[in-house]
């Protein structure tokens, strides 16, 4: 299995230490909804596009978990995706985002248009590449 597996291994491994049952974890990419069913039978799947969860996903979620490369999708792309992981998430559900970039992943109007602010790690340099971890919310009135 190449690096992917093993990263995509190493998340899950630590969501499931952290107390979350493995009937409530999710995932959405084909690719790694076939690594996970090899390794974590009872994870709940749906193979389809990320953005397709609104429609196929569960009714309530309270984060979603994100390692998509959303650096390099249009502002289409994300809006579609990160609107459908919203409405799923309740009030107070956050959209938990990896990324490798130097800057939020998401495009400011993108954020900008959902009604969401963010919080930023600091830079986890023992990762490899160096990953940065980004939390969005809902903004509060």
């Amino acid at each position: 299995m190449g690096t992917a597996g093993r990263r995509i291994g190493n998340i899950t491994r630590e969501i499931l230490r952290l107390g979350i049952a493995p009937t409530d974890l999710y995932e959405v990419n084909p690719v790694f909804c076939r690594m996970l069913l090899d390794r974590h039978l009872d994870v709940t799947v749906f193979d389809e596009p990320a953005e397709k969860l609104a429609a196929s996903g569960p009714q309530h979620v309270d984060a979603v978990v994100s390692g998509l490369p959303l650096l390099s999708m249009t502002a289409s792309q994300q809006q579609a995706i990160v609107s459908a992981a919203f409405s799923r998430l309740g009030p107070d559900g956050v959209h938990i985002q990896f990324t490798y970039g130097l800057f939020s992943p998401l495009r400011r109007g993108v954020a900008e248009s959902l009604g969401l602010e963010f919080t930023r790690s600091p830079r986890v340099w023992r990762n490899v590449p160096p990953a940065v971890v980004y939390v969005y919310r809902r903004k509060r009135n």
